[in-house]
């Protein structure tokens, strides 16, 4: 499996960096790797919507020396898991963030076989957007999602960050009405599993007439 980050010209492996795990735990800090997609809600009363998801890299072997160093996760032996709580009666459940998303742990796998299956972040652009919209075809799957958010003017922006699963060709698509400049945006993202090639033409700009 390959964990990629996909923007808006372009799909890259992931980053993770490296940061603090255990910040209410006494003094001596604990330094692990985790990817986030979203933001952490911001403003004076923290309720503009913003949520960032956490994975986590699980392998004990990427150890960080400092906070916020980053790691590269290039490669296809990537493994995606559910992080696990047990329950008093003894089974396994997945556990949940605070808006219901299933937190998931990578870790590598030296032996696997080549893969196509892709973990993809999905970072739809920011800007001065409402009425933002996603569309997921084919052989894809959201896996959780989280937001970012920001403030402009009296307009609270607020854009999807999804995390998707993808294991064969499909198609992905984003719409947004920019506020701002009066367009409607979109964009139209395809995967060939035959190829194993992704397309990512610009977006493209509609006026919108009053």
């Amino acid at each position: 499996m390959r964990i990629k980050r996909l923007s808006l010209r372009d799909i890259l492996p992931a980053v993770a960096r490296s940061v603090v795990t255990n910040k209410n735990k006494g003094t001596d800090k604990k330094l692990g790797y985790v990817l986030r997609h979203g933001t952490f809600s911001g403003g004076k009363d923290k309720t503009n919507g913003g949520f960032a998801i956490t994975t986590y890299l699980g392998d004990r072997k990427f150890k960080p020396q400092i906070e916020g160093e980053e790691l590269r996760l290039d490669g296809d032996n990537w493994v995606l898991t559910p992080m696990l709580k047990k329950q008093e009666d003894g089974t396994y459940t997945p556990m949940l963030d605070k808006q219901g998303n299933v937190i998931y742990i990578i870790n590598k796998e030296e032996y696997l076989g080549f893969n196509t299956d892709t973990v993809v972040f999905w970072d739809i652009p920011f800007g001065t957007y409402t009425d933002v919209k996603y569309e997921l075809e084919g052989s894809v799957r959201e896996l959780a999602c989280g937001y970012t958010s920001k403030w402009y003017l009296d307009t609270n922006i607020l854009i999807p960050a999804p995390m998707l699963e993808v294991f064969g060709s499909c198609t992905l698509k984003w719409s947004a009405v920019d506020i701002k400049k009066k367009q409607l945006i979109t964009q139209t993202i395809t995967y060939d599993l035959g190829n194993d090639e992704w397309n990512i033409p610009p977006h493209t700009t509609t006026e919108i007439k009053e």
